[in-house]
């Protein structure tokens, strides 16, 4: 069944937009809480422009995307952290830091939830760190993890 959204609903869809739904979700939640109405002709006409908007914004946030990735994939994050008597860090590197890390040093803007860190750094080394960007666009940035004696 061809439903209009009223609202924007992660992930089914934007607002404005014809999304297909089973009728039992239309009639149980979507209609009760005003979430959407029935796809009539006319307001499918409406939606196919809406489509193609919002199908124009996510090109443009994907080629945005990639050229984000083409610069964090030749990035090099250095991150001096706290070391123990025994020569291990104090405290593993956190998604948080990365993402602070990134914004200081490459002037690049980045959410902690797009940090996606394969395994916990809990050593100096060098690291690989995936970072999730939007349209599934996946950029690597390399970390440097260096000890700092106290």
């Amino acid at each position: 069944m061809q439903v209009i959204l009223k609202q924007d609903l992660h992930p089914l869809g934007q607002k404005g937009q014809a999304v297909s739904v089973k009728p039992g979700y239309f009639r149980n939640f979507l209609q009760p809480r005003g979430l959407a109405v029935v796809g009539t002709k006319k307001l499918l006409v409406r939606a196919e422009e809406v489509n193609a908007k919002i199908r124009a914004e996510q090109e443009q946030l994907k080629k945005a995307a990639e050229k984000l990735r083409e610069t964090l994939n030749s990035t090099t994050i250095v991150l001096k952290e706290k070391l123990t008597k025994k020569g291990t860090l104090f405290a593993k590197v956190s998604a948080k830091e990365i993402s602070e890390a990134l914004s200081s040093q490459a002037k690049v803007t980045v959410s902690t939830d797009q940090v996606k860190l394969k395994e916990a750094i809990k050593k100096t080394g060098n690291f690989e760190v995936n970072v999730r960007l939007e349209g599934g666009v996946t950029a690597q940035v390399k970390i440097v993890v260096e000890g700092i004696q106290e």
